[in-house]
């Protein structure tokens, strides 16, 4: 506003001169100031028109306790400097409904008449790069609902009405679970043919390495044809086999952020001990028996992916027969951790950091 001000002063004072003076230099600099508005405008709405925008990705990966990066793509046949450039976003949770309205600018940040967080972003060339304030953990729907872009003296702005859309992943976070694995009893069939890597345990049937002795070792696990053989004592080391019967269900009536981060932990915990499971929950609204979800959990990518299925859709109280599977059964019903029907913990209203610490699981 100051600038137009200013300009429009400039200009009166201009056309009052070569008025008095009858300059020609000077009526052609009043004609120049008077049209120059019109001819910035008009190169503004040019470049407005040839400007394709789009965002990079359709959908945002992020990681516990990360901001998202997003990136939108300008492409535009007309290149002139431009003052500054304002985006607005729409963000919306599909799990929990929570809403956020973003204005990104490369003016100083601000707060927006309509209550919107008013942010800065970077024009790196032909990109200009978001980053998003920290979100909840879900699935953020992202809609671009207008791009206003202003000239150089900031006299003019032109909207760019084109409806952008991407998704935003943001994993909850991850608190450490005091979990670990039982060791088999020396009796107990064994449950996979499979086993762990780098980890020693007591199963006969597989020897995983054979090395000199160590004090603490014991004599029944001495070779002792081969340490005759060598003539030094000779100790086998026993392979440990990997677990696949946990089954670990979901019953809950809705999503939470807190529930979310309790669900992510323990399968976090549970592949950081290379314990298998099969995550089990049943869709919202969903009555039929196939949709109930199952998910093979036994490394990272497998969490991140379960995780995503089930922030896509709520949880519903189970009243579905689970097929039977060998091994344990880890139930969350809402925040209530139960395994093999007794309860461990209670987690509602409780600090989940310190109270998965304070909990012991042993699977």
């Amino acid at each position: 506003m100051i600038k137009r001000i200013v300009y429009a002063v400039l200009l009166a004072l201009t056309v009052y001169l070569a008025i008095i003076y009858s300059s020609t230099s000077l009526i052609f600099l009043a004609g120049v100031e008077i049209f120059l508005p019109l001819f910035l405008f008009m190169i503004l709405m040019a470049f407005v028109i040839s400007l394709d925008i789009s965002f990079d990705k359709k959908q945002y990966y992020v990681e516990p306790e990360k901001r998202a990066h997003v990136a939108l793509k300008m492409k535009n046949k007309i290149r002139i400097p431009n003052h500054r450039i304002t985006i607005r976003l729409k963000l919306e949770n599909i799990a929990t409904n929570h809403e956020k309205k973003l204005c990104m600018r490369t003016a100083p940040d601000r707060r927006s008449s309509s209550g919107a967080i008013t942010q800065k972003f970077q024009l790196q060339g032909k990109e200009m790069q978001l980053e998003l304030p920290e979100l909840s953990a879900g699935i953020w729907s992202m809609e671009c609902k207008k791009i206003r872009i202003y000239d150089l003296l900031d006299w003019f702005s032109v909207g760019k009405w084109k409806p952008l859309t991407a998704e935003i992943i943001q994993m909850p976070k991850k608190y450490e679970v005091n979990l670990r694995k039982a060791l088999p009893e020396a009796d107990s069939p064994l449950e996979s043919e499979e086993y762990e890597i780098g980890i020693k345990g007591s199963d006969p049937s597989h020897v995983r390495e054979i090395r000199e002795y160590q004090p603490g070792d014991r004599l029944s696990a001495i070779h002792w044809k081969l340490s005759a053989k060598k003539q030094q004592l000779m100790v086998k080391e026993y392979g440990q086999p990997v677990g696949c019967g946990l089954l670990f269900g979901l019953d809950a009536d809705g999503l939470t952020e807190n529930l979310l981060e309790l669900i992510y932990s323990l399968l976090a915990g549970c592949v950081k001990q290379r314990c298998k499971l099969m995550m089990v929950w049943k869709q919202q609204k969903a009555m039929q028996h196939d949709a109930i979800e199952y998910h093979d959990i036994q490394t990272e990518e497998d969490v991140f992916s379960a995780m995503e299925s089930l922030m896509r859709s709520n949880l519903c109280s189970w009243n579905t027969e689970v097929p039977e599977l060998s091994g344990r059964q880890l139930w969350l019903k809402e925040q209530r951790l139960f395994l093999d029907e007794v309860e461990i913990q209670d987690f509602s209203g409780k600090d989940l950091k310190e109270t998965l610490l304070d909990t012991e699981v042993v699977l």
